[in-house]
């Protein structure tokens, strides 16, 4: 499946995303070749999305130095959802499909919707995915709450001293059953 590369320097999670997705399907899967039916489903969590294309605007916007009629025009396309939209496009996406937007927890109610889906006959199989780009907002949130680690984090250790954040995409299938496709 040739996924289309989305143009701009903040293309970073569209792209991530694309990849991602590719991962988890294979080469083989019938997805992946271009055959998409309602079976399937799509749930895409995230937290960040596409803050990164509107938040070195947003001081400028605050403090007057920049009209509102530029800031919108930056802001337009800030929808979380922007790296599913994508997506949706181009694979002429036919299934159920979701954005979650629920902070840290987002992952997490993102499986369990797409198990509800196939415990109750919604989809036969589920795509589960997220990205997550590191941006200055997300990194002064947690500054602030001082809960980033000063060196590389221990987080079993008993003298823990706080977190460190990355980027990621990731996508899983979960299925009603195993198919027998050889992916």
């Amino acid at each position: 499946c040739a996924l289309p590369i989305w143009a701009g320097a903040r293309a970073k999670a569209p792209l991530m995303t694309a990849y991602a997705l590719l991962e988890a399907l294979g080469p083989s899967d019938p997805l992946a070749q271009g055959e998409v039916d309602e079976s399937t489903g799509l749930i895409f969590a995230t937290t960040t999305g596409h803050i990164a294309n509107w938040e070195h605007e947003l001081p400028l916007y605050v403090d007057g130095s920049l009209a509102v009629d530029d800031f919108a025009k930056v802001f337009r396309d800030h929808p979380l959802g922007r790296s599913l939209d994508g997506l949706l496009r181009t694979l002429a996406w036919p299934g159920p499909f979701q954005v979650l937007t629920s902070a840290c927890a987002a992952g997490a109610q993102a499986l369990a919707l797409a198990r509800r889906w196939i415990s109750t006959g919604k989809v036969r199989r589920c795509l589960v995915g997220s990205t997550e780009t590191l941006t200055h907002l997300t990194a002064r949130g947690f500054d602030c709450f001082n809960l980033l680690a000063k060196d590389l984090a221990t987080p079993f250790g008993q003298n823990r001293q706080g977190i460190n954040l990355s980027e990621a995409a990731a996508f899983l299938q979960l299925e009603a059953e195993p198919s027998d496709r050889k992916s």
